[in-house]
């Protein structure tokens, strides 16, 4: 199992194919670039997105003014909806290994979605488009300091174990991405790189570029990344990061649970017989008709009682 497990976030974790493409296309409107199709867009992310929109527009100026339009569209407007099963994939693995996320998307935006989602804390650290556009870069960050090794396991806190022993090698990672351009970063560095279908690029694409493998769905990440231990238990994140949890209540010892049950039965027994005995009283003589009505109301009491 590998130490570090990096995830790319739009297209991996996330549905990004519609949702990022719509607003990509309000910024390819605004600056006429020519990138009029959901395909076309998609053709980018086959190297580094950045390096691949700098190359559209050689003029830097129109560059930094095309990426801060689609940045702050992100920022202000992404809400993708989570890949079924991947929260699922990600507390799986959480307590077994150090999480981090690469992203060309900002921070703001990744914040949002990974609380939203519920799975936050699962991620030690984050790497976003607006600090460091180049992912290999990133990837090199992060091996080169022994302290991204650290673990979260779903939680604020940071295990602080970790001695500059314990650094990370190229060999320790892996990279799960949807994009060809992802799998030729993490190439370039050394790193494993794991493929996913349901994001920007195919299987073949995936392939071609270097993936080791190819997930047709989630759930083959967790036997892949955790196979000595894939009954294990997942970390106790939930939906609702922000709110605290309500400690269960311990569940009784069997004997106690049976003991219990008993009590109750024998209660009920008890009452069922005591309104079965008043009912059967005989009625007596009674001095007046207030008397009579008092008595009755005591019998309707009676046999409503359970």
């Amino acid at each position: 199992m590998p130490r570090a497990i990096l995830f790319d976030m739009d297209g991996t974790l996330v549905d990004t194919r519609a949702a990022s493409w719509e607003l990509f296309a309000e910024t390819n409107h605004e600056f006429a670039l020519g990138i009029d199709t959901r395909e076309a867009f998609f053709k980018i992310f086959e190297g580094n997105f950045f390096e691949s929109l700098a190359r559209m527009c050689p003029d830097s100026g129109r560059f930094e003014a095309v990426k801060r339009h689609f940045m702050d569209l992100l920022r202000t407007r992404y809400r993708p909806a989570m890949i079924p099963g991947m929260a699922d994939v990600v507390r799986a693995l959480a307590p077994r290994c150090t999480l981090a996320v690469l992203s060309t998307n900002g921070i703001e935006a990744i914040r949002r979605i990974l609380v939203d989602a519920g799975i936050a804390t699962c991620f030690s650290h984050v790497f976003s488009g607006e600090v460091q556009p180049k992912k290999s870069e990133s990837m090199r960050r992060f091996l080169g300091d022994y302290r991204y090794a650290a673990q979260r396991c779903c939680s604020p806190a940071y295990r602080e174990e970790s001695t500059d022993e314990d650094a990370l090698e190229s060999s320790d990672c892996v990279l799960v991405t949807d994009t060809a351009g992802d799998v030729a970063e993490a190439k370039e560095v050394g790193i494993v790189a794991v493929g996913v279908v349901w994001g920007m690029h195919s299987e073949r694409q995936l392939l071609d570029a270097g993936a080791k493998k190819v997930a047709l769905w989630p759930q083959e990440l967790i036997a892949w990344l955790r196979p000595e231990d894939r009954d294990g238990a997942a970390c106790g994140s939930t939906a609702d990061a922000a709110a605290p949890r309500a400690t269960p209540p311990a569940a009784a010892p069997p004997d106690l649970q049976a003991a219990g049950r008993l009590r109750r039965d024998q209660r009920l027994q008890h009452r069922r017989a005591y309104a079965t005995a008043a009912v059967r009283l005989p009625q007596p003589r009674l001095a007046s008709g207030a008397d009579a009505e008092l008595l009755g109301a005591l019998r309707r009491v009676v046999r409503s009682r359970p």
